[in-house]
């Protein structure tokens, strides 16, 4: 899942929310990008993300998205104004809950509600307004390759580990051979283009129970010596 799909989907719900008090509102319009004016109000105002990547073993990493958005309220009365911001903070807080499920591997996992306070928009223009800042943490989990020995985001274990026989489609188990024993219990493993869950690990006979097609990938047939990489655990 990209940033933009996560971004997409918090406009989507930001676009439905409404308030019953001090009146009965809905928000006019959720601006993607700062405007010139805004020419709608109640609304929000969607900013540019603040990315921390954060790599993690097995070619895989997180970016951490801090998403800023701004509600923009005006009114003839301006305590009216205020409190119509105050119960649009109460509504978004209510709407995403700090458990807002994103699609694929992304999960608005924080975010924050400022106080109202006055704004003016562009700055410098007269134009004022009530509002907040908010701010939305999303990580998001992406492949990616690091050095040499690496296959779309998969390294090789230290040491290295082989099958020591060919599996099928439908194979659920497999032994490896290896000078140690690197693999552990839920560890997502590669072997060619397939992903795979590793259920239970045996070291005394190097076996697996394996979890086929793991990740959307297809089972598929896997020859005798094939290379079995790492992608990642589950914790």
């Amino acid at each position: 899942m990209a940033y933009s799909d996560a971004r997409a989907q918090i406009k989507t719900f930001l676009d439905g929310l409404s308030i019953n008090d001090p009146l009965a509102a809905d928000i006019k319009r959720v601006y993607e990008k700062p405007p010139a004016t805004i020419e709608d109000t109640p609304c929000f105002v969607l900013f540019g993300a603040i990315k921390k990547p954060e790599r993690r073993p097995g070619g895989w990493r997180i970016v951490h998205y801090r998403l800023r958005v701004q509600l923009f309220v005006q009114d003839a009365d301006a305590d009216r104004a205020a409190a119509m911001a105050e119960s649009f903070g109460d509504a978004l807080i209510n709407t995403v809950d700090g458990q807002l499920q994103l699609a694929g591997q992304a999960r608005l996992v924080h975010e924050e509600v400022g106080e109202v306070v006055g704004l003016e928009y562009p700055r410098g223009s007269g134009r004022h307004y009530v509002g907040f800042d908010a701010f939305f943490d999303i990580p998001i989990q992406a492949d990616v390759t690091y050095g040499a020995g690496s296959v779309s985001g998969a390294v090789a274990y230290d040491p290295a580990c082989t099958l020591t026989g060919g599996i099928g489609v439908a194979s659920s188990a497999a032994a490896y051979t290896s000078t140690g024993d690197p693999i552990s219990q839920f560890d997502i493993i590669q072997i060619d283009d397939e992903q795979i869950l590793v259920a239970n690990v045996v070291p005394s006979v190097n076996g697996l129970t394996l979890g086929r097609g793991y990740g959307g990938t297809t089972p598929a047939t896997h020859a005798l010596g094939a290379a079995i990489l790492f992608r990642r655990r589950l914790t």
